[in-house]
């Protein structure tokens, strides 16, 4: 039987497996207008919620128009991961080839997209806490979760964490009266669902 070869296909739906299941940050992003991409380019337009205002009265006057905005969001940023291969690692099974050079690529490269997606913080208006300061409590969470609230941001919350953060949090919970976060906490620095947020979770990179 002929030997089967590795197709660029093949490494191609691998690498997008691996990367998906390596990015931490950009796994959170919310997608709900995925559907909206489309190749018109390298600028692509995203729609706005809608935000509407009550007004007091019994009788209607002239009733506007719903205003519906959009945001164009340009595609300008290209990363990879380049190496060299022979014939002879394509007669490895998928399996043996991701191992060796797949998932450690993917690694280096799902890293570089969390690093630029939460160097976007920048461009975000609205924040607590004292920059250049490490939150380390639960105070830290309970202080976003407020502003969310007030803000009426929808409950389907996450927080990502650098390993400073991650760790200092996890320590300062293992005082707390809850018998499964303490052991989480304690054994394995994990923190678990905190103040209406999902999973507390820890990113690798460092900023």
């Amino acid at each position: 039987m002929a030997q089967v070869l590795i197709t660029p296909t093949i490494i191609a739906k691998e690498a997008l497996f691996q990367l998906e299941n390596k990015c931490v940050f950009a796994d959170k992003v919310y997608r709900s207008y995925k559907n909206e991409f489309r190749k018109i380019g390298d600028t692509v337009s995203v729609r706005k919620p809608v935000k509407f205002r009550t007004t007091s009265g019994a009788t209607i006057s002239a009733t506007p128009e719903v205003q519906e905005s959009s945001v164009d969001l340009k595609i300008d940023e290209r990363h990879k991961v380049n190496w060299k291969f022979n014939t002879n690692d394509l007669t490895l099974t998928i399996e043996e080839y991701s191992k060796r050079y797949i998932e450690p690529a993917c690694i280096a490269l799902a890293n570089k997209v969390d690093q630029v997606g939460l160097g976007l913080y920048s461009s975000i208006w609205n924040q607590v806490g004292t920059p250049g300061t490490t939150p380390s409590t639960f105070a830290n969470i309970k202080d976003v979760a407020i502003r969310m609230d007030r803000l009426s941001i929808p409950s389907e919350r996450e927080i990502v964490c650098n390993p400073d953060a991650a760790w200092g949090i996890a320590g300062g919970l293992t005082g707390v009266y809850n018998a499964s976060m303490v052991e989480g906490a304690y054994r394995n620095g994990t923190i678990g669902r905190v103040a209406g947020f999902g999973e507390v979770i820890q990113a690798l990179l460092l900023l």
